[in-house]
């Protein structure tokens, strides 16, 4: 009666995972979330091979080394309604909640998604949302360390990276400092480990350490503004304030 079809949830949970996209403060690059309707596919049967097309394209893709999850699930309206979610190869779960909840709804299973499929991205999300009073950090502690113990490799710099935010959080530089280089052996181009491990050390005094690193980062990203905001900073802790006004001038006038 409400107009919200099959496809209609499915654009609008899209649209919770683009809102966590969005809210995650981070340059990572692998951030591309590509949304796929299988049900609109035509299905087409070579004849004499019982291959179908869909079966061809899928194995193509793994040839071709295209990792492919899908995500599936249905919606049940009774009194409440109930989502069920199903990502490939994971435990279902199922979300409910009265119809006027449906965003909320949305919310969690898109959660649900996320930290079967890009879960850095949900940890991001909640380490740069959260507040004192609720248990996002530790919601982000957790998604650190699922991603530090499942595939893809690739994801564990970004891990580190933010584990080492929250030690530099909490007062434990030496520690961030250990979990920056780590991140930064593994990704030596991941600019935000590098702007991460330059600030650890400019809270240490260490400004001279700090400006090798922020000229590291640089040399990666020039018009990266954290990295000219934070050179600006340690530049100023040594009162060179003429440099450190002309990298300020370079963020704020971009």
């Amino acid at each position: 009666k409400m107009n919200i079809t099959g496809q209609a949830i499915a654009n609008k949970l899209i649209d919770q995972i683009e809102n966590y996209k969005s809210h995650a403060d981070t340059s990572y690059k692998n951030f591309d979330i590509t949304p796929v309707f299988y049900d609109s596919q035509l299905e087409l049967v070579i004849p004499g091979s019982g291959i179908s097309m869909k079966s061809l394209l899928h194995n193509l893709k793994i040839f071709l080394g295209r990792k492919q999850t899908r995500i599936s699930g249905e919606v049940v309206l009774n009194k409440k309604l109930y989502l069920t979610i199903r990502v490939q190869g994971e435990p279902s779960k199922t979300f409910s909640g009265e119809l006027d909840d449906l965003d909320n709804i949305l919310s969690e299973a898109a959660k649900y998604i996320l930290k079967y499929t890009q879960p850095y991205l949900l940890a991001y999300y909640l380490y740069y949302n959260y507040d004192k009073n609720s248990t996002d950090k530790e919601e982000a502690l957790d998604m650190i360390r699922y991603s530090l113990t499942h595939l893809p490799k690739e994801d564990d710099p970004m891990a580190y990276t933010l584990d080492g935010y929250i030690k530099w959080e909490e007062g434990k530089f030496d520690e961030s400092i250990r979990l920056y280089k780590k991140a930064i052996e593994l990704d030596p181009k991941y600019v935000d480990a590098y702007n991460g491990l330059a600030y650890s050390l400019y809270d240490e005094n260490r400004y001279n350490e700090a400006a090798e690193i922020y000229k590291k980062a640089l040399s990666l990203n020039p018009s990266y503004t954290y990295t000219n905001h934070y050179i600006g900073l340690n530049l100023a802790a040594q009162n060179k304030n003429d440099s450190a006004e002309w990298f300020y001038k370079k963020v704020y006038s971009a």
